[in-house]
């Protein structure tokens, strides 16, 4: 039997404001247990510059069990350092020596804590709080959870308050490599203006219509492609960087050397040369990248990777400050002037890969301080 069966089987909604639409969502079953990763003083760490490792370090869960699972259809969520998974247990006792291997080579690699915390459902219930399942559609059989509840909060609360919760690095001396993580693609400019990150923390429930009346002013930015940060002239970065960070995610290995030299080599001969059906293969592979791109999301907090014209940017900054001044949300915003992708790839063939967006310069990290600057205890309130 599948535990993942019921989720699986879920139909996907088209736009973001289904998300509070309840007949879209299911409840996250009693036997399973949310799983939460977040790189400990990432704050820091992209004030130093080092945002791509740390977008890494936050992807590394997903790509992880992605190889483990054999499949990308289970409801996990990035949020630029860490990621929010919902699993059965059984799957994750399976695999939870792997989950402290990776806490010791996020360590070692990367040298950035990876803080990882697995709250059993059941003690969320007993609390009484829920979680609810859904998912956003990209592309035809590509799409992404999205997670309601105000169990969310609690799963997290519980991690960062209770040590019983955390797991612990395990050291081992073979190898563990992230196969399906990668980090190739050089920053994408900003097409309109700049590149705004926005995470924006409902204060009211999902049942005030004045939030209902302020997602429908939101739709625009999230639905229309112009806005969408990816675009279909997308590169490889410089063999150099792309080496780089594959030497720090899987270790020096010959075979990953020649893969990129020779991708390197094809990009550069696809200006002048179709090159047949290889050639082919890769550019269907770079036309699927922006519909397969993950800049939208929803685990208790919209979260957005937009690009923006300077009066977009603005307009959506001064509806989001009304909106905050009614009590409806508390947000943060960062600009950049690129964006940034941390891709977990399967088979680039058969479109098998999703691309995790963020704004240069660590915009999720910054926008969530941004926002945690304003929130309390008594004014948050995630909703299902």
């Amino acid at each position: 039997m599948n535990p993942l069966a019921d989720y699986q089987k879920l139909p996907p909604f088209n736009d973001m404001t289904a998300i509070i639409d309840s007949e879209k969502f299911i409840e996250c079953p009693p036997n399973w247990s949310v799983v939460i990763s977040d790189v400990k003083g990432s704050t820091l760490a992209v004030k130093a510059g080092r945002f791509r490792e740390v977008n890494i370090a936050g992807a590394s869960l997903i790509a992880l069990l992605c190889d483990k699972l054999k499949t990308r259809d289970f409801p996990f969520v990035f949020g630029g350092d860490g990621a929010t998974i919902l699993l059965p247990q059984i799957l994750i006792e399976k695999f939870k020596d792997d989950l402290c291997y990776l806490i010791d080579k996020i360590e070692k690699d990367f040298d950035l804590t990876l803080r990882l915390g697995i709250v059993p459902y059941s003690e969320i219930l007993a609390s009484g709080t829920r979680i609810f399942m859904g998912k956003l559609k990209l592309s035809e059989g590509s799409h992404l959870a999205q997670l309601t509840g105000q169990g969310l909060a609690l799963a997290e609360k519980m991690i960062k308050t209770q040590d019983r919760y955390l797991l612990r690095g395990i050291e081992s001396e073979r190898a563990h490599l992230l196969p399906k993580l990668s980090c190739r693609f050089a920053p994408m400019k900003s097409k309109n203006g700049q590149i705004i990150t926005v995470t924006i923390a409902p204060v009211v429930s999902f049942d005030d219509l004045r939030l209902t009346a302020l997602l429908q002013k939101i739709k625009p930015y999230l639905a229309d492609e112009k806005h969408r940060p990816v675009h279909d002239d997308i590169r490889m970065d410089s063999f150099s960087q792309v080496f780089r960070r594959e030497k720090q995610i899987n270790g020096f290995r010959w075979g990953a050397f020649f893969e990129l030299f020779i991708l390197s080599c094809i990009q550069f001969l696809m200006k002048f040369f179709k090159l047949g059906a290889l050639g082919q293969t890769v550019r269907d592979y770079f036309a699927e990248v922006p519909v397969n791109s993950d800049y939208q999301k929803y685990d208790g907090w919209l979260r957005a990777v937009l690009d923006c014209s300077a009066q977009d940017a603005e307009n959506l900054n001064q509806l989001m400050h009304v909106a905050e001044e009614e009590g409806l949300i508390k947000y943060g915003m960062h600009s950049s002037d690129s964006a940034v992708a941390t891709c977990v790839v399967d088979d680039i063939k058969n479109h098998q890969h999703i691309h995790f967006i963020d704004g240069s310069g660590g915009g999720y990290t910054e926008a969530a301080s941004h926002l945690k600057s304003k929130l309390s205890c008594k004014t948050l309130k995630i909703l299902s």
